[in-house]
C-alpha cells in the first residue's frame, strides 16, 4: 500500500508541476484561474494521500518488553531517527497563526500547539521529511498534524533535503483548549510513505 501511495503522490506531483506550465493541456475541465485550482487541488490531493497513510501504516508494537526497551527523548534532546537528527525546540500555544504580512491568518478551532523542530539529513542520499510523521498523543488520544496555508513557509511539508543539510521548522496540531497547555504531551514519530524517518518518541514536558 505504501508503494500505491508513493506512486499516486508522485504522479500528482509531476501533473502539478506541469499544470503550472501548460494548464490547459493537463486540466482542461477547469475553466479560468488554471494555475490556482491546479495547485489547491494537489494541496488538497496530497493531504488526503497522507492521512490514507497514517491509516494502513504499521502501529507501534504494543509488547511490553520492546516498549520498555524504547526509549523516550525530551525538548532539547536530539534524536537519531534513522536518516535524521531531529530536535524539538521549543513547544508554544496559539489560537490562531498569521504569516509575516498578516494577509493570511488561520484559526484553530481549539488551539494551536506549535513545535518547532530541527532536523537535519545524516545519510547519504536525499530523504523525505513530512509532518504525516508526527502524531501528538496525550494518554488516549492521538492528534493528526495540520498544515497551514498561512504559514506555508514554516510547515514541515513534504521536505526534499540533500545530505548533511539541516534546517528548522514547525508542526501544528489543533487540540481541545482544555489540553493545549498539558506537560503530559508526547510526538510520537511514526513511519510515513512520504517521509524517511523511524519510529520514536519525545516528551514535551517543559
Amino acid at each position: 500500500m505504501d508503494s500505491l501511495l508513493g506512486f499516486l503522490a508522485l504522479v500528482c506531483i509531476i501533473w502539478c508541476v506541469a499544470g503550472m506550465f501548460i494548464p490547459g493541456k493537463v486540466a482542461p475541465f477547469f475553466n479560468g484561474s488554471r494555475r490556482k485550482k491546479i495547485f489547491v487541488s494537489f494541496f488538497i490531493i496530497m493531504l488526503i494521500i497522507g492521512a490514507i497513510g497514517h491509516e494502513v501504516s504499521p502501529t507501534p508494537s504494543s509488547n511490553p518488553a520492546q516498549q520498555q526497551q524504547e526509549k523516550t527523548y525530551g525538548i532539547g534532546d536530539t534524536f537519531n531517527a534513522k536518516n535524521f537528527e531531529i530536535t524539538v525546540l521549543d513547544k508554544k500555544t496559539a489560537k490562531s497563526v498569521a504569516d509575516s504580512s498578516g494577509a493570511w491568518k488561520t484559526t484553530a478551532n481549539g488551539k494551536f500547539v506549535i513545535l518547532t523542530i530541527k532536523y537535519k539529513n545524516i545519510s547519504n542520499a536525499n530523504k523525505k521529511l513530512d509532518n504525516s510523521a508526527f502524531q501528538l498523543k496525550l494518554n488516549d488520544k492521538t492528534y493528526s498534524p495540520t498544515t497551514l496555508v498561512s504559514s506555508s513557509n514554516d510547515n514541515i511539508f513534504l521536505e526534499s533535503i540533500n545530505p548533511g543539510i539541516e534546517k528548522t521548522g514547525k508542526v501544528y496540531f489543533d487540540v481541545p483548549v482544555d489540553v493545549a497547555d498539558s506537560n503530559d504531551f508526547v510526538l510520537q514519530l511514526s513511519k510515513s510513505f512520504a517521509s524517511d524517518n523511524s519510529t520514536g518518541k519525545i516528551s514535551l514536558h517543559q
